[in-house]
C-alpha cells in the first residue's frame, strides 16, 4: 500500500488545539502535544503509540489510533452500493488482450500496481460471455430472434401508449444496449438486471436528432470545470458520497460543505491531501464549497457536484472506482480513484450534460439519449426500452440455452419469455412431515432479486449438508424436497450424492420420462447458461403443450424430463409433476331428487311384491275356508242342524272373500306416481297392514266358527246372545284363542284326527313369512303422526325413533308452532333463541297399540303373532328450540330433515379410537353419533356458547369450520316382550362427506407427527395424520386462495372459541377425492374437555416418551393445530 507521511507544513498548529483530539486530555507541561504523521492532528502520547510500515519498508511513527485502524485493514476492493455484501466478486474493467499495454501504461503513470492476474483472468471470461451471446450459430438462426423482436417492439410501445414511428428508433437503441453492455453474475457479481448499468436520459428537444446510445454515462450535475480544457483525456476521478467527510481524529462530523466553517488549518489539510491523489475530477452526491472550489481550479482540477446516487453508482461502475465516505481512505490509495478515456460537457438543446466516455470493449455500462417534444412520451419510450432490454437480452440467452439443449426452435419459445415475474409457492418437504411452511416466491424476471441458474444450483449443492431449520425435525437437508408449486403442476428439487465429484463444471444429464432416452454427452453449463434465470428456468415447465419440444426424441422437453445436475459432488434432480386444485365442497343442504326418487321407486316395488304375496296368501286362505264350507255343507244328506248358523258363517267368507278381493284389485291398480315421497308409501303400507290384521283376526274367528259348528253341530253361534254370559264369553274365547278351543287331550287327538292341518295347526305360515315380517316392520301400531303421516320405528334404529318424536303432534305444538308464529321476523326470532340461554328441554313418552285399530285385541297372544312385540319408548330432545332453529337455517325444510332421518345404516368400521357407535341417516345427509353420558354432559355445558358461536356464522358473517350439530337427544325404549330395555345418548351432525363422490379417502387430522397417529393397513379405522403424509408425500393439498383465506380464518375462529370453552381433542375431518379434486373440510369432536385426568394422561406420555401427546393443554393445542393445518397440510395458488 502507498503511503507518504504528511508535509510539516500540512501539520495542525499547536498553539490551536488545548486538548488531544481522541481521549480529551488536557494538555500541560506533563502532557505533551504530537502530531500524527498521516493526518496531522494533534494527540496526546498515548493516542499517538502506533507504528506503521509502508510499502518502501520505512517505518512511520506516531500514528493515531485512528489512521492506524484504517491503514490496518485491506485495501478496499472496487465497489458501489449496488452490490450486495453476499457477492464473491466486484465489478472490473473489461481489458481485452488488445488494449492490456495500454492499460498497464496507464497505471504506471499514475503510479499504481497493475490488477491481479486473477482479476484478469476474470475478464477475459467475461469477454468470453460476451462473445458467446453474440455469436449466431446456423442453428440458433433458426430461432428467428430478430424477427421475434422487431414484431414486441411494436407490441411493447403500443401497450405503453407510444406513436409506432418510435420502433424505427426504439430498436436499435435497444439492440445496441443489449450487444455493447454485458453484466455477469458469475465473474463479476453483478445483478441480473441488465437496466442497472445502461442509463437513459430523456431530453426535452424539438425532434428526435438527439437519440443515441453513448459508451459511457451521461448525466447532469453542477459544473465547476471553466478552467479545465475540454475534452480531458484519460481523466482521474474521484466520487464522493453525500455525506463525505474529511477524518480529523474522531471528528467524523467535519462535512465537506461545512468545511469551510472550520479553522483555516483543517481546510489546507484537506486540500493537501485532494491536491497529493493527483485527481483530474471530483464528482460528488452533495454540496461543494465554493472557497474549496476556487482552490481546486487553481490546479485545474474540476469539481462536479449535487450528482444523484443512481447516477454517481453508475460512473463507479463505468470508470472502476470506488464511492468514498472520506477523504481519508481516497488519500490512503489511488486505486479508489475512477478512470476512463474521455470527460467532455456536450449541450443537448437547452440543457448542458456531462459525459464519462469508455472505450467500446469496456461493457461495463452504457446510456441511452433519448429526445422529443413530448416529455411524458419520452418517459413512456424509455419505459418501452427497459422492458425490451429485459426481454433482448434474455431472449440472447434462452437462444443460446435452447440451442445446446437441442430444443426444436419456434416462435412460441420466444412468446414464453414476455413473461415479466415468477409466481411460485414454495415449501420444503422431508420423508414424513412439511418441513417449512409455504412462502410465496414472487420475483420479477431478470431482476436485481432473480438469481442464476448457475448460482441457483451452487446455493443447492452448498445447502445439501446442511441441516433443516425445522425444530422436529434437524435431519440433514439433503433427505429433503424442495417443491415449487404453480398452476396445475409443482417442480421438486431433490438432493443426493453425485459419483461425478472431480470436475468443477455443472454439467447437466436429462432424461425423457416418456421414452427413458438420456441426452448424450451431458451437457455442460456455458458462460450464458449460467446467466439464464433460474426462476425462468423453473417457469419453463409450466409453458403451454408444445412450446418446448425435445429435437432429438419429439416429447415435451421440460415436463416429460428429469433434469440432473451435477454440482460439486451433489445431484440437484429437476421434474415436474401435476398437482391439481381441489374443488373444497361445502355441505350441500339439498336433497338428492333422484336419490330419493329411486328410494321411493324400490320401497314401492318391495311394499308391492310384499304385500301382493300377503294379500294373495289371505285370498287362498279365504277360499280355502269357502271350499270347506261347502264341502261340509254338501256331504250332509239330512237337513243340517243349525242351519241358519251354516248360513251365517257362509255369508260371513263370502264377505270377507269379497273385501280381500277389493282389496287385491286396489292393490294392481297402485302406481309409483300416487306417492310424493317414501313415507307416503310408509304410510300406505301401515294402512294396508292394519287391514291386513283385521283380516286375518276374521279369519281367526271364522276359522273358529266353523271348528265349532263341525265339533259341535247342535251349537246355535247365531243365537248365542241367548245363552248366558259364561258360556258366551267360554265360546269367545274359544274363537280368539290360537288354540282354537280348549279340549281334553284324548278328546282332541280322536275330535280333529279328520279335519286339515290348516284347521288343526297352531302355526300360521303366513305370519312367519317374510312378507308379513316385511308388512309388520317397524312398530306400525304406533299413532300416525302430523298429517297422518307414518314414520315406521325401529328399535335399533335410533334415527327413525328421533325422526317419530320430531314429527309428533305435541313436538309441533310446543316447539315448532312458536317459532313458526314469528314468520315475518323468523330470522330475527331464530337469531334472539341462540342468544337467549333458554333450557327447553323436550320429553315424550310413547307406545304401540295406542291406536284405535288393535285396542280389542290387547292383551291377546294373537296380537304378537301378527301386530308384532309391544314395545314403549321415552325420548328427551335437549335444547329443543335451538336445535330446531339451527336445523331451520342449515338443514333446509322440516319435511326434508324428516324424509333424511326417517331411517338409517349403520356405518361399518370404526370412525375413531373411542369406540362410538355411528349410523348414517339412509340418504347420507346426517350421522348420530352414541356417546357415553360424561360427553354428553360435556357439550351439555357448552351448548350455550355453541349456540352463540353458530349464531355469528349464521348472521355475522363469521367463517367457521365446525361440521354443524343439529340436535341432542337421550333415548329410551322397552320391549316388553322379551324385557329388553336400552338408554342412549346420542348427538346428530351433519355428514361432511354428503356429496362426495364414491372411493374417497378419509382423514382424522390432529397436527401431529406423533407415531401413535398411525391406522395400519387392514384396521377399520379412519386414517390418521400420518397416513395422510404417506398417501400425500407430505405434499399439502391445493385448493383456490378465495377458499384458502375463508378456511384459514374459519380455523382461526373456531379454534379460539374451543380453546376459551376449554376443548382439546377436536380434529379436522377431511374427506379427499382424488380422481374428482374434490376435498371437504370440517372440525370435528369438539365436546371433550381438558379435565384433570387429560392433564395427567398427557404429563404421562411425555415421560415415557412416546412423542408429543396429541392431548396438551387447550391453548399449545390450538396453536399447534392452527400452524399445522393453516400453514402446512393446505396451500393455495393463484396468480
Amino acid at each position: 500500500m502507498a503511503f507518504d507521511p504528511i508535509s510539516r507544513e500540512m501539520w495542525m498548529p499547536e498553539s490551536l488545539v488545548k486538548e488531544c483530539i481522541n481521549c480529551k486530555k488536557t494538555f500541560s507541561a506533563f502532557t505533551r502535544r504530537h502530531h500524527c504523521k498521516y493526518c496531522g492532528g494533534v494527540y496526546c502520547s498515548t493516542c499517538t503509540k502506533n507504528k506503521f510500515q509502508t510499502e518502501s519498508g520505512v517505518w512511520v511513527d506516531r500514528v493515531c489510533n485512528k489512521c492506524y485502524s484504517y491503514l490496518s485493514k485491506p485495501l478496499l476492493n472496487h465497489h458501489n452500493t449496488m452490490y450486495d455484501s453476499k457477492h464473491l466478486y466486484n465489478p472490473n474493467l473489461l481489458i481485452p488482450p488488445e488494449d492490456l499495454d495500454h492499460f498497464k501504461r496507464a497505471l504506471s503513470d499514475g503510479g499504481e500496481s497493475v490488477r491481479s492476474t486473477e482479476e484478469i483472468s476474470r475478464e477475459y471470461k467475461v469477454r468470453e460471455l460476451f462473445e458467446e451471446l453474440q455469436y449466431e450459430s446456423e442453428d440458433e438462426k433458426l430461432f428467428e430472434i430478430e424477427k421475434f423482436m422487431k414484431n414486441r417492439v411494436f407490441e411493447v410501445l403500443k401497450e405503453h401508449n407510444v406513436n409506432e414511428s418510435w420502433a424505427e428508433i426504439v430498436y436499435p437503441l435497444t439492440k445496441d444496449a443489449v450487444y455493447k453492455v454485458c453484466s455477469s453474475t458469475q465473474f463479476r457479481n453483478d445483478n441480473m438486471d441488465l437496466n442497472s448499468y445502461i442509463g437513459i436520459k430523456k431530453i426535452e428537444y424539438k425532434d428526435r436528432s438527439f437519440c443515441t446510445f453513448v459508451h459511457g454515462v451521461v448525466f447532469q450535475g453542477t459544473s465547476y470545470c471553466d478552467s479545465i480544457e475540454m475534452p480531458v483525456i484519460n481523466p482521474v476521478v474521484l466520487l464522493l458520497e453525500g455525506n463525505a467527510t474529511i477524518h480529523i481524529g474522531e471528528r467524523k462530523s467535519v462535512r465537506i460543505e461545512n468545511l469551510i466553517e472550520e479553522e483555516s488549518e483543517i481546510m489546507k489539510i484537506f486540500l493537501g491531501k485532494i491536491k497529493s491523489m493527483n485527481v483530474s475530477l471530483v464528482v460528488t452526491e452533495g454540496n461543494f464549497p465554493q472557497e474549496l472550489v476556487e482552490e481546486l481550479s487553481c490546479v485545474r482540477i474540476g469539481v462536479i457536484s449535487n450528482v444523484k446516487p443512481k447516477i454517481l453508482e453508475r460512473i463507479a461502475r463505468g470508470t472502476e472506482g470506488c464511492i468514498i465516505r472520506s477523504i481519508y481512505c481516497a488519500s490512503t490509495s489511488t486505486e479508489s480513484l475512477g478512470r476512463c478515456l474521455e470527460y467532455d460537457e456536450v449541450s443537448y438543446g437547452s440543457s448542458n450534460f456531462s459525459i464519462l466516455k469508455d472505450t467500446a470493449n469496456n461493457t461495463l455500462s452504457g446510456n441511452i439519449v433519448i429526445s422529443g417534444p413530448d416529455q411524458a412520451e419520452n418517459k413512456k419510450v424509455a419505459m418501452s426500452i427497459r422492458r425490451l432490454i429485459i426481454e433482448y437480452r434474455n431472449a440472447l440467452i434462452e437462444r443460446r440455452t435452447f440451442s445446446l439443449f437441442r430444443i426444436k426452435p419456434c416462435l412460441a419459445i420466444f412468446e414464453n419469455t414476455v413473461a415479466l415475474s415468477s409466481y411460485f409457492r414454495s415449501y420444503i418437504t422431508c420423508a414424513n412431515k412439511i418441513c417449512v411452511k409455504a412462502n410465496t416466491q414472487k420475483i420479477p424476471l431478470y431482476s436485481k432479486e432473480d438469481t442464476t441458474l448457475g448460482n441457483f444450483l451452487l446455493s443447492y449443492a452448498s445447502c445439501g449438508k446442511g441441516q433443516c431449520a425445522d425444530d422436529e425435525c434437524k435431519t440433514v437437508l439433503g433427505g429433503h424436497k424442495f417443491n415449487y408449486l404453480k398452476n396445475n403442476g409443482m417442480v421438486i428439487v431433490s438432493l443426493s450424492m453425485s459419483k461425478k465429484t472431480g470436475s468443477q463444471d455443472i454439467l447437466l444429464v436429462r432424461e425423457c420420462t416418456n421414452c427413458k432416452e438420456v441426452d448424450q454427452p451431458p451437457i455442460q453449463l456455458t458462460k450464458a447458461i449460467w446467466e439464464y434465470s433460474s426462476n425462468k428456468f423453473l417457469l419453463n415447465f409450466f409453458a403451454p403443450k408444445d412450446v418446448f419440444i425435445s429435437a432429438k426424441c419429439g416429447h415435451e422437453y421440460f415436463k416429460e424430463s428429469r433434469f440432473v445436475f451435477h454440482v460439486k459432488g451433489i445431484k440437484v434432480q429437476m421434474k415436474f409433476e401435476n398437482n391439481f386444485t381441489y374443488e373444497v365442497m361445502n355441505i350441500n343442504n339439498t336433497l338428492d331428487d333422484s336419490l330419493y326418487k329411486t328410494l321411493k321407486e324400490k320401497l314401492f316395488v318391495d311394499f308391492r311384491d310384499s304385500s301382493q304375496i300377503v294379500l294373495d296368501g289371505l285370498f287362498r286362505i279365504i277360499k280355502e275356508l269357502l271350499v270347506r264350507l261347502t264341502l261340509e255343507m254338501t256331504e250332509e244328506d239330512e237337513k243340517l242342524p243349525n242351519e241358519e248358523s251354516w248360513e251365517a258363517l257362509k255369508t260371513d267368507i263370502k264377505s270377507l272373500d269379497e273385501e280381500i278381493a277389493h282389496e287385491l284389485d286396489e292393490h294392481s291398480n297402485l302406481s309409483v306416481s300416487s306417492f310424493q315421497n317414501h313415507l307416503q308409501v310408509e304410510t300406505y303400507r301401515r294402512t294396508l297392514f292394519i287391514k291386513c290384521c283385521k283380516i286375518k283376526m276374521n279369519l281367526e274367528t271364522l276359522k273358529q266358527r266353523l271348528k265349532l259348528l263341525i265339533l259341535a253341530p247342535e251349537s246355535n253361534l247365531s243365537v248365542m246372545s241367548k245363552t248366558s254370559d259364561t258360556r258366551r264369553t267360554k265360546i269367545r274365547n274359544q274363537m280368539y284363542s290360537t288354540s282354537f278351543l280348549t279340549f281334553d287331550e284324548q278328546e282332541s287327538d280322536a275330535e280333529f284326527s279328520n279335519l286339515p292341518s290348516d284347521y288343526t295347526s297352531t302355526n300360521d305360515e303366513l305370519l312367519i313369512t317374510p312378507q308379513w315380517n316385511y308388512l309388520q316392520g317397524g312398530n306400525l301400531t304406533l299413532p300416525t303422526s302430523l298429517e297422518n303421516l307414518c314414520i315406521p320405528v325401529y328399535e335399533q334404529d335410533h334415527l327413525s325413533i328421533i325422526s317419530y318424536i320430531l314429527n309428533s303432534t305435541q313436538y309441533y305444538q310446543e316447539v315448532v308452532s312458536p317459532i313458526m308464529a314469528q314468520n315475518e321476523n323468523i330470522n330475527e326470532h331464530i337469531e334472539s333463541l341462540l342468544l337467549s340461554g333458554e333450557n327447553f328441554h323436550f320429553k315424550k313418552t310413547f307406545q304401540n297399540f295406542e291406536g284405535a285399530e288393535p285396542t280389542e285385541f290387547a292383551g291377546k297372544e294373537n296380537l304378537k303373532r301378527i301386530y308384532g312385540d309391544e314395545t314403549s319408548f321415552k325420548v328427551t330432545v335437549y335444547f329443543a328450540k335451538q336445535f330446531h332453529s339451527i336445523r331451520m337455517v342449515a338443514c333446509g325444510t322440516d319435511e326434508q330433515f324428516l324424509l333424511s332421518i326417517s331411517n338409517s345404516k349403520k356405518i361399518n368400521g370404526q370412525l375413531g379410537k373411542s369406540q362410538a357407535t355411528f349410523s348414517l341417516s339412509h340418504d347420507c345427509r346426517f350421522i348420530l353419533k352414541i356417546i357415553d353420558k360424561n360427553e354428553f354432559s360435556m357439550f351439555s355445558g357448552i351448548a350455550q356458547n355453541y349456540f352463540q358461536h353458530l349464531c355469528k356464522n349464521f348472521y355475522h358473517l363469521m367463517p367457521s369450520k365446525l361440521v354443524k350439530t343439529v340436535g341432542a337427544f337421550k333415548i329410551q325404549h322397552k320391549n316388553h316382550h322379551i324385557g329388553e330395555n336400552t338408554k342412549v345418548w346420542a348427538l346428530l351432525f351433519e355428514n361432511l362427506g354428503y356429496g362426495m363422490p364414491e372411493k374417497s379417502l378419509t382423514y382424522d387430522l390432529k397436527g401431529t407427527s406423533n407415531k401413535r397417529r398411525y391406522v395400519k393397513q387392514g384396521e377399520t379405522r379412519t386414517k390418521m395424520d400420518l397416513n395422510y403424509l404417506e398417501d400425500f408425500r407430505c405434499k399439502p393439498i391445493t385448493i383456490s386462495q378465495e377458499m384458502k383465506k375463508y378456511f384459514d380464518v374459519a380455523i382461526w375462529n373456531d379454534t379460539l372459541f374451543l380453546s376459551k370453552q376449554n376443548i382439546v381433542d377436536y380434529s379436522l375431518l377431511v374427506i379427499i377425492n382424488p380422481e374428482f379434486k374434490k376435498v371437504a373440510i370440517g372440525i370435528i369432536d369438539y365436546f371433550e374437555q381438558y379435565t384433570f385426568e387429560r392433564a395427567v394422561e398427557s404429563k404421562y406420555k411425555k415421560v415415557v416418551g412416546t412423542g408429543m401427546p396429541t392431548i396438551t393443554h387447550p391453548k399449545i393445542y390450538k396453536k399447534r393445530f392452527r400452524a399445522t393445518l393453516i400453514q402446512r397440510y393446505f396451500i393455495s395458488f393463484d396468480e
